[in-house]
């Protein structure tokens, strides 16, 4: 972005006699949390299905009958009952080992072959039931390790327990970026259609120097209500 001469945003030079280089804005870069929250937009893999579908049977019984899982089968269910709480009501906030993309491939599959019900995600997102996943997920790629070689099914669940814990989640369960939170707050007061916006402001972006780069335009796809018009 260019500076005007006098080095001052609010100079009525700026805005109208300024050409942009183009740059996608920040409020239409991809977050995390937003696959996260949108998991069921990405794809199963191959891999994913295969190494979850073998676990359906304990799955089906965390989701119907928990209380009648057996600690032996899940080091998670062990370490609920441990604390004396709920299993179907306990959040764990633990994620080591795990890309966003893949808690999101993990999500989707669990939704088309456990849940069945788009409804009633709220239930387990978060919760014992889709974190038994995660580790068996792991634990998959933990037998590939020949440091493991020597461990039986449930063994393999323990060391994919650990390192679980490894990562324990914030508190809202996003990632937050503070660069990034201050750059949308930036682009908002200097391209929102309103007259908050100062001199800038109602479009006046490069309206008196021409095209920007590739005519670019930079109030396109910009949030609703950053449209205000008044």
């Amino acid at each position: 972005m260019q500076e005007d001469q006098t080095g001052n945003w609010d100079e009525p030079a700026f805005g109208g006699t300024i050409k942009l280089g183009k740059w996608i804005h920040a409020c239409n870069i991809k977050q995390t949390d937003d696959m996260l929250e949108n998991f069921t937009s990405m794809l199963v893999t191959e891999e994913v299905n295969d190494v979850l579908t073998p676990a359906k049977s304990i799955l089906e019984s965390l989701l119907k009958t928990p209380d009648n899982v057996s600690p032996e089968d899940s080091p998670l269910v062990k370490w609920v009952r441990d604390a004396k709480k709920d299993l179907r009501k306990t959040l764990v906030p633990y994620a080591g080992g795990l890309t966003i993309s893949e808690r999101a491939q993990i999500a989707h599959w669990f939704e088309l072959n456990v849940s069945k019900d788009k409804k009633t995600c709220q239930n387990w997102i978060g919760f014992v039931l889709i974190v038994h996943v995660h580790i068996v997920f792991i634990a998959s790629h933990l037998k590939d390790d020949p440091k493991y070689h020597d461990l039986d099914e449930k063994g393999h669940l323990k060391e994919a327990w650990a390192v679980l814990l490894s990562c324990t989640l914030p508190l809202d369960w996003m990632d937050i970026d503070v660069d990034y939170e201050c750059i949308e707050k930036l682009e908002e007061q200097r391209f929102k259609d309103s007259v908050h916006a100062g001199i800038a402001g109602n479009q006046q972006w490069g309206l008196d120097a021409g095209s920007h780069q590739n005519s670019w335009n930079p109030y396109g796809g910009l949030p609703y209500n950053w449209k205000k018009g008044d």
